[in-house]
């Protein structure tokens, strides 16, 4: 069953399924939010269920420190010299 069409038949729209409670069972035909395409489901609730889809795993990005100096004065100079 379309995980989507599930949700808004029975939550959204009110219609209640017969005999199979408020749990979803099947698998994802596309990706949404958290969810991939072909994800399986076994008794999930509505809870679970829109966790699942709200709940995006994102993975950090390392970035290296970074330092760069430059400067327009050139040669040797003495301590008590002005620049």
């Amino acid at each position: 069953m379309n995980i989507v069409k599930y949700i808004i038949e029975h939550y959204i729209l009110g219609i209640k399924s017969s005999g199979g409670g408020d749990t979803f069972t099947g698998t994802s035909d596309i990706n949404i939010g958290g969810i991939s395409e072909g994800q399986s489901f076994a008794n999930a609730t509505l809870s679970q269920m829109m966790s699942a889809i709200l709940t995006v795993e994102k993975y950090p990005a390392l970035v290296p420190p970074s330092l760069s100096f430059t400067s327009s004065i050139t040669g040797l100079r003495e301590i008590v010299e002005r620049i």
